[in-house]
């Protein structure tokens, strides 16, 4: 069925902190979709920022981001009192982009008043926290711990720990876990008081007929808790270091590759322990989602190894990943699998025949679309319906952003082929001469969106920078590039502007035109293909 949404990860809402969360304004942007009768919100991973700011670089694949937690709810619960709140409040200015230290700064100090009080609450109480920490044992006790340790050594990777705690002693940990006690509790409490936000917001989401799309990177830190943790499912060797580490090679992103430095699975050498492991990472990632983009997706056909040591992707080569057997493997468990494929990059025909017997939607993305063959996958002729198309995504500029810096020749290909497709597809649905002005004027943003919109691919996608037309200040991330990104924020200002100009009245006449307001109980993305 076809349907639309819009992508706005939660650290770019307009919340009080340095950084977007959980709060009222969720709840606000939840109605915003629904008045604009939309079916998705697609937000980025809800985990600890890593490296660089980046989503994408987990200190754990299972923990959520404690800045994401909103005061006001834990004074609620009557954990904080009126005074704190009022204080956090005063002291909270909201940053043009994102405060990552300074929303950890400003949350932390609450959140151990919060738990003090928690604890000191009768037993009945704490029930539900005392369920939850038995349900996510496999992760929850590993990630507590690897967080206290690297207090003890800040600054340090977990292989400059000493050897006790670096191999994982059994007598080393139970040390560490007897005289850490209550800091253990309080880390496994916040990540509690996460999933307990996060669930009551999800549930509101729903209630407005709203679903929710994640995005699961394919792997997980060099430095980060699972790492540790799990040393069996990575290629370590018997001194815990890696001889080849992930990227990808030469793209539209980036001349030289992304050396991304993560650790690579041993999909084939450890296959049983890696296999488990995904098993209870993608079941916890529907826990939080309702549909899963899996970040990567050819890597699980093949995977680009890099040698550690090397300065560049240049030098890498491809790998055998687990293939179908994979996704049998998830199914055979009955573990959900309503997957979108992150297809996007250097695509083999052995990745297009898993993509197909899969049955997962892959992904279109316009702005790779016009680069004057008229053979390119991502031009709109070309989709088929099991597909979901962005204008651009988080790792792209915003549509106008990216338009300005076309060169005149690139601008009046893409302005003479959105006019021709629309003359073809929609007869007289589009005034040539007015919109080949128009999008010349740099409001290719629009265009853009409504050819997305009009297209024959069942979901469309579209960043809330386009829906403003916002420059490239609003872009989010720039790949193979270090420092600002991942800390765009939408104003309460622009925010308010968009409501009273009727961005939803215009977002939901443009969805009902291309027939994408249908009920949304009826949407299901990955149910085509052999593996279904």
């Amino acid at each position: 069925m076809r349907a639309s949404g819009i992508l706005l990860p939660i650290f770019s809402l307009p919340s009080e902190g340095g950084i977007g969360n959980f709060s009222s304004e969720a709840r606000k942007f939840i109605d915003f979709l629904a008045d604009a009768g939309q079916t998705y919100w697609q937000i980025l991973p809800l985990g600890p920022e890593g490296k660089g700011d980046s989503p994408y670089q987990p200190v754990s694949c299972f923990s959520g981001n404690i800045c994401y937690i909103d005061p006001v709810q834990l004074q609620d619960e009557g954990l904080l009192t009126d005074e704190e709140i009022l204080q956090y409040q005063k002291s909270s200015v909201q940053t043009e982009t994102v405060d990552y230290a300074g929303g950890h700064a400003a949350v932390l100090p609450l959140l151990e008043k919060a738990y003090f009080r928690f604890k000191n609450q009768p037993k009945e109480k704490q029930a539900g926290f005392q369920k939850f920490c038995e349900e996510n044992a496999f992760w929850l006790d590993d990630f507590a711990l690897f967080m206290v340790i690297s207090d003890e050594f800040p600054g340090k990777s977990w292989r400059e720990w000493p050897d006790p705690l670096r191999y994982r002693d059994p007598e080393a940990l139970s040390e560490q876990t007897k005289n850490n006690l209550e800091q253990l509790m309080f880390l496994k409490w916040t990540q509690y008081e996460f999933i307990r936000q996060w669930s009551a917001l999800r549930e509101y989401a729903h209630s407005r007929g709203i679903q929710i799309i994640g995005d699961m990177p394919i792997y997980t830190s060099m430095d980060g808790a699972d790492s540790w943790a799990y040393p069996e499912i990575f290629q370590y060797d018997e001194e815990l270091n890696a001889a080849s580490v992930s990227g990808c090679p030469p793209d539209d992103f980036a001349e030289d590759g992304q050396l991304w430095r993560n650790p690579l699975y041993r999909w084939h050498s450890g296959r049983k322990a890696v296999y488990d492991w995904w098993l209870h990472r993608i079941r916890h990632q529907f826990k939080l989602y309702d549909i899963v983009r899996l970040d990567h997706f050819r890597g699980f056909q093949a995977y680009y190894s890099i040698p550690a040591e090397s300065d560049s992707a240049k030098n890498g080569r491809w790998e055998k990943g687990p293939g179908l057997a994979f996704f049998k493997f998830l199914r055979q468990h009955d573990c959900p699998q309503n997957f979108i494929a992150e297809n996007l990059g250097f695509l083999t025909e052995d990745v297009q025949e898993l993509i197909d017997a899969s049955g997962f939607p892959g992904m279109k993305v316009l702005q790779f679309a016009f680069d004057f063959d008229y053979e390119n996958q991502y031009l709109p002729e070309h989709y088929e319906e099991n597909c979901v198309v962005y204008t651009g995504t988080h790792d792209n500029d915003t549509s106008r952003g990216w338009f300005e810096e076309l060169d005149v020749w690139h601008r009046g290909f893409i302005a003479n082929y959105i006019n021709d497709w629309f003359r073809k597809e929609f007869p007289g649905e589009i005034n040539t001469e007015t919109s080949n002005a128009a999008i010349m004027n740099h409001n290719i943003a629009h265009y853009l969106t409504q050819t997305a919109m009009a297209s024959r691919a069942d979901t469309c996608i579209i960043p809330l920078q386009d829906w403003l037309n916002l420059d490239s200040s609003a872009r989010i991330n720039t790949p193979s590039t270090v420092g600002g990104n991942w800390n765009w924020r939408l104003s309460r200002e622009d925010f308010q502007a968009a409501l009273d100009k009727g961005l939803a009245a215009e977002i939901r006449e443009m969805s009902e035109k291309y027939g994408r307001t249908g009920n949304e109980n009826d949407v299901e993305i990955g149910e085509k293909g052999e593996n279904r």
